[in-house]
């Protein structure tokens, strides 16, 4: 028990000491616009969906392309070009100004109204009960939010409009987990993830901490692989190829809707089709 608590100790005073140089060095406006970009696209998109890009390509190494899901669909350099070419669209044009529109919305809201929404940036970190506390609403926030705004987009017009051009993909690749028209890349992407943290006005480093949760969580379950370590990819792989499951991240919303389908399950279903 002692030696835990020491471990534990020890990495609270390691994360102290570098945020005291974050801290001290950068503004808040530097740490939540650009500090979260560097995180979600810098440090864990690219390096990341790299690596799925060679797993795929190369088929290598073997143990792991053997997680591959939709094993039949081989992907092109051609369409990892495509899907680059979006990427890079949504993360300077319409994520990175979106930030800085949403920094000084906040801004604007807690100054007229004396709250405090937003992210906030203070020497003291949260405590563990406060992580806890707040990584638990962000998650129904952001379920809410994903489910409810992708349920909006399969209807019309909004599908043929904006949500299709996601959809192109029938069978995903980790970089189409921002490939989506920039309406939808605001209101299903952006927007869930940040009105959480936001309303509960939560630490800087937990919005870091979420954010790159949740960029992880979307790039393996774009990424055509299902990975053990990384939770279950099939059911957001199965909604690209059949279009009408598996809206939401978490399935709590989905089970409420009677949109909840397993891979398994919907293999099943094809089988019996076939027999008719």
């Amino acid at each position: 028990m002692e030696a835990l608590l020491e471990v534990k100790d020890t990495i609270g005073s390691t994360i102290d000491d570098y945020w005291v140089i974050l801290y001290e060095n950068f503004t808040p406006f530097q740490l939540q616009v650009y500090g979260s970009f560097f995180v979600v696209f810098i440090m864990l998109y690219w390096p990341i969906c790299l690596l799925f890009m060679f797993l795929d390509l190369k088929r290598s190494p073997k143990f792991l392309y053997n997680f591959k899901i939709q094993k039949e669909k081989h992907q092109t350099w051609e369409l990892y070009k495509k899907a680059m070419k979006t990427g890079l669209i949504n993360q300077f044009l319409v994520s990175l100004p979106f930030a800085f529109v949403f920094y000084y919305l906040c801004e604007g809201i807690n100054e007229r109204f004396g709250t405090s929404f937003g992210y906030s940036v203070t020497r003291e970190l949260p405590s563990l009960y406060i992580v806890i506390r707040d990584f638990l609403f962000f998650f129904l926030v952001e379920e809410i939010g994903f489910f409810y705004g992708h349920y909006l987009f399969h209807m019309d017009p909004f599908y043929k409009y904006i949500h299709k051009f996601h959809h192109q993909f029938k069978a995903p690749l980790a970089f189409t987990c921002i490939y989506a028209h920039p309406i939808e890349h605001i209101v299903s992407n952006l927007l869930p993830l940040m009105l959480g943290p936001a309303l509960m006005g939560s630490h800087i480093l937990q919005v870091y901490l979420w954010h790159g949760m949740a960029i992880v969580n979307t790039m393996h379950s774009h990424s055509g692989f299902n990975l053990p370590f990384l939770g279950d990819a099939t059911e957001h792989d199965l909604h690209h190829e059949a279009f009408k499951y598996n809206f939401g991240v978490i399935g709590i919303f989905d089970r409420l809707h009677n949109t909840l389908l397993s891979r398994e399950d919907y293999l099943k279903q094809k089988e019996e089709r076939k027999s008719k």
